[in-house]
């Protein structure tokens, strides 16, 4: 079947869930880091934060955090995170067995789902099928986040085909992301048809191993011509 992965969890995924049974959804445990991240740190500073690397970053949060016992809560999630994709690379580049590595990222997501379990006492509430804030604290916030997407934040642990996050696709569409900022003047439905047919020919030309694409197709055109 197909795995949808997506970055957040709005009402319109439920309900495509429901209209296909054989698409699989996976929300992006990066981007719920990220939301962690942003629960425990003003938003200037998490700017600055990112720039660092990862674990001189989580040394510098476990200082701000050490007399805060939920904020330490967090920091264990992150933690916890963090190890799962320490796992899944251990586990990509051949040095821990598939089997090894699907059982630890398994128990480092219960885990993870016990903290957060605990976090969200008395901050939200289950409100039909969806978990809203019943308390204007910060960690509301990313409680309810975690509790919308509980389920599909797991679904990777089924499947170690099945990444956890979005990074790849992300990458893979970058270019797309670059060109339409800069060219914002152009959008239309005839530009938005020819931008992905170029691309789609860029693709399929690197895929066939036509590294400078350029300049293959300027030297076709040529000929043509």
């Amino acid at each position: 079947g197909s795995v949808l992965i997506i970055a957040y969890h709005p009402p319109f995924v439920q309900r495509f869930l429901k209209e296909d049974d054989s698409v699989q959804h996976q929300s992006c445990l990066v981007h719920f880091r990220r939301q962690i991240l942003l629960t425990v740190l003003p938003s200037d500073h998490f700017k600055q934060l990112m720039k660092l690397p990862e674990q001189k970053a989580l040394e510098i949060l476990k200082e701000r955090l050490e007399n805060n016992a939920d904020g330490i809560k967090l920091l264990t999630a992150l933690d916890l995170i963090s190890c799962v994709f320490r796992l899944r690379t251990l586990m990509v580049n051949g040095n821990l067995s598939i089997e090894e590595s699907m059982s630890e990222q398994t128990r480092l997501m219960d885990w993870l789902d016990e903290l957060m379990m605990e976090l969200k006492d008395g901050l939200v509430q289950k409100k039909g099928v969806r978990w809203v804030k019943s308390k204007d604290h910060p960690n509301a916030k990313v409680c309810f986040y975690y509790l919308n997407a509980r389920d599909e934040l797991r679904t990777f642990l089924t499947d170690p085909a099945i990444p956890p996050c979005t990074n790849k696709v992300e990458r893979a569409i970058r270019a797309v992301t670059v060109l339409r900022k800069n060219s914002l003047f152009k959008h239309s439905p005839d530009f938005m048809n020819a931008l992905c047919i170029g691309l789609s020919v860029n693709a399929t030309l690197l895929a066939n191993g036509i590294e400078n694409t350029s300049e293959f197709l300027r030297n076709l055109c040529t000929k043509g011509g």
